[in-house]
């Protein structure tokens, strides 16, 4: 409720109290609302600041942890490569041992089909 009107509901409530309480009381009630002002702009004032410091120590938290992740994505990526590399080199091993294989599967059977046609009659 705004001053003014609370004073005026006070007099018309009491229309027997003296003028002069009722002047001492609003002088003492815009005092004290002076005050409670005040304090308001500074609370606010104050808390702006805070909030300035927070935003400023996320800020540094954050550009810090952007550096750890570039370093770390960085090691990840160094890694990768090694994996890569292995990869390959794995799969020319098991490329030269499959045609090693595979040579030794057509060579047995060449010499199974040439003992049949040996060992078998001509008709």
């Amino acid at each position: 409720m705004p001053p003014a009107r609370a004073v005026a509901q006070l007099h018309e409530r009491a229309g027997n109290l003296m003028p002069q309480e009722f002047e001492h009381f609003e002088r003492r009630l815009v005092e004290e609302s002076s005050k409670l002002r005040l304090e308001m702009a500074e609370l606010r004032t104050d808390v702006r600041g805070e909030l300035g410091a927070i935003r400023t120590e996320i800020a540094t938290a954050l550009g810090a942890m952007r550096v750890d992740m570039a370093t770390e994505l960085g090691g990840m990526r160094a890694d990768l490569a090694g994996v890569r590399a292995e990869i390959a080199v794995n799969k020319f091993e098991l490329l030269k041992w499959a045609f090693v294989f595979w040579v030794g599967q057509v060579v047995g059977v060449a010499g199974i089909v040439g003992l049949m046609l040996r060992v078998m009659p001509a008709r």
